[in-house]
């Protein structure tokens, strides 16, 4: 499982991170306005670690059936996260990551990144929260539950293209 917490597993997963990202800007051609960030489930949950304690690396990001709700562990990351755009997918029937924990750090991210807090339908599942700062956030809740919807695969491509890092 990957690292939710700093400190966790001695930062195994923020050291791995740290030395990939290293090995990529020495070895290839790294625009560094558009690095992005997604995962799902724990994955999500170390999507959400990187935000707080890497935030100045990414472009946007995208957790899917991940939560930091306010009665989680890792609740207090909220107080370290800074504005990003960000593209949140989950499940109304999700057993594993309620969509309760998950709607909970909805209006927390609305609220840093500057948004609306009437979000625009774009389709059944899909929401805009438009930003005063750049930092649009979109939500994608959709009917299923845990597993990952391939519908939101190119959504969040999409969102990522639209999405570059600002100094």
């Amino acid at each position: 499982r990957w690292q939710t917490l700093p400190g966790e597993l001695n930062d195994r997963d923020l050291k791995f991170f740290d030395g990939m990202l290293s090995y990529l800007e020495k070895n290839y051609k790294i625009d560094k306005q558009r690095i992005y960030l997604t995962g799902h489930s724990n994955g999500g949950g170390f999507v959400y670690l990187l935000w707080a304690e890497r935030a100045d690396v990414f472009a946007a990001i995208a957790p899917t059936a991940a939560a930091m709700a306010k009665h989680s562990p890792n609740a207090f990351l909220l107080q370290k996260l800074q504005p990003k755009p960000v593209f949140i997918v989950a499940g109304e029937k999700d057993n594993l990551v309620k969509i309760e924990w998950q709607k909970e750090i909805i209006p927390e991210i609305l609220n840093l990144n500057g948004c609306n807090k009437d979000g625009i339908s774009v389709s059944s599942c899909l929401t805009l929260f438009k930003s005063k700062t750049r930092n649009n956030t979109m939500t994608y809740i959709h009917p299923g539950g845990h597993g990952f919807p391939q519908e939101a695969a190119p959504l969040i491509v999409d969102f990522f293209r639209k999405n570059i890092r600002h100094k």
